[in-house]
């Protein structure tokens, strides 16, 4: 009988994580070339050794830019761990901006930035060799749509998650990632296998773009948008490390569009939200953003010699399907 896609994704997870004890007791100073130190937490320390993460460090973050740009060796690894300091950043000043706002006060605090830090931490969790390249092929597999269509099914807010965030999803909600995470992880106020199921759900959703819910449909999407929206913590590291590694001089300024960062609480026919949001007068800053990106997609991500050795990597990938070597996109 065929596995159905969770079961394949479920053992993969047991099985990388297979004998994995972690022994990390105390804090950990990452010194990193974008965000400076950063300090990690026990919780964290324990996610970062474990096998599934450190995977990560064999994973091209920007596909064979190096063919053109030899500094670009950098990896999912190096992106996660500053995906997680400049999402910790953000939330910190949503926080310290609204303590000043009764009317949004009470919706962010440490619970909040613990599982910002953690979701950031897992965001790529789910990227296969050469991230976006491979994603050109098993995201086109009909297993995988199949899967993809079943997670986007479960969520009433509208997502379209990429390839790689529906891998990352999996992942994070497998019975094999739960249990060790309960088991091992010990994160504050965690103590039960169907709290850390409920803690890795709400997680999974901010992966893919949903909208987590409280018991009486206030939503939160100001949580959904520091991880996957139009100006992201993801987007905001990979801005600075992609241009930083290929030598390109792109800079924005990250600590003027830190500061303008505010929750903004609406009401519509749906009920309450909570959004991100950004006052008229940080319109200079995320122009800014918007040309550094712009220029970074012009010098890199698409130019031409790093496209054409792309489809080459591409078409001797889709002969490896056609001959049967790669039959799953697990």
């Amino acid at each position: 009988m065929k596995e159905d896609f969770q079961t394949r994704v479920n053992r993969f997870v047991h099985d990388i994580m297979k004998g994995y004890t972690p022994t990390a007791n105390g804090e950990k100073i990452i010194h990193e070339p974008i965000w400076g130190s950063v300090v990690f937490h026990p919780w964290e320390v324990r996610l970062i050794d474990s096998p599934l993460f450190q995977r990560l460090r064999g994973i091209n973050q920007v596909g064979l830019a190096e063919s053109t740009y030899p500094a670009a060796r950098h990896t999912r690894f190096e992106h996660s761990i500053g995906t997680a300091a400049i999402a910790s950043r953000m939330m910190e000043r949503l926080y310290a901006n609204a303590k000043q706002r009764p009317d949004v006060a009470q919706v962010i605090g440490e619970e909040e930035i613990r599982l910002l830090r953690l979701t950031a931490l897992l965001h790529d969790v789910g990227h296969c060799p050469y991230s976006h390249l491979s994603e050109a092929v098993y995201g086109r597999m009909p297993e995988f749509i199949a899967a993809r269509n079943e997670v986007i099914a479960q969520h009433d807010y509208a997502v379209a998650p990429s390839p790689h965030e529906v891998f990352s999803y999996l992942i994070i909600v497998s019975d094999a990632f739960v249990s060790l995470f309960h088991k091992h992880i010990r994160y504050p106020g965690v103590t039960t296998r169907g709290e850390a199921r409920d803690l890795l759900q709400k997680a999974a959703n901010l992966i893919i773009g949903a909208v987590n819910t409280d018991g009486d449909g206030v939503r939160y999407s100001y949580l959904t948008s520091v991880i996957n929206g139009n100006f992201d913590a993801d987007k905001l590291d990979y801005t600075q490390r992609d241009s930083y590694s290929a030598g390109i001089a792109l800079t924005y300024g990250v600590e003027r569009f830190l500061l303008k960062l505010v929750i903004c609480k609406t009401q519509d026919k749906n009920g309450t939200d909570y959004k991100l949001g950004i006052p008229s007068d940080a319109l200079s800053t995320v122009e800014e953003l918007i040309f550094n990106r712009s220029m970074l997609y012009h010098y890199m991500y698409r130019h031409q010699k790093i496209l054409a050795a792309e489809a080459q990597m591409r078409d001797a990938i889709y002969a490896l399907v056609r001959v049967g070597q790669i039959q799953h996109p697990c």
